[in-house]
């Protein structure tokens, strides 16, 4: 028995080098970079309506009694 089988290697996987993949990627970033940032003004409108000047109005607190600085002559004429 002289038999000798060869077999024929399996050809190169086809690649593709036009930069494709490269390009997709680069999309993606682009668009969770510009949902990053829609998400954060967002939350920043939202916590500007809750705790500024906003909807809820939470801007200046006016005391509720005023308070009138003495003179120093006041004070001083108070010690003796």
């Amino acid at each position: 028995m002289s038999q000798v089988n060869v077999n024929t290697p399996d050809p190169e996987p086809v690649r593709d080098d036009r930069g494709g993949r490269a390009v997709a990627a680069g999309f993606n970033l682009i668009t969770v970079l510009i949902l990053a940032a829609v998400a954060i003004a967002i939350i920043a409108l939202l916590y500007w309506l809750v705790t500024g000047s906003g909807l809820l109005g939470g801007g200046a607190v006016t005391p509720a009694a005023t308070v009138v600085p003495q003179k120093t002559s006041e004070i001083l004429a108070g010690w003796f």
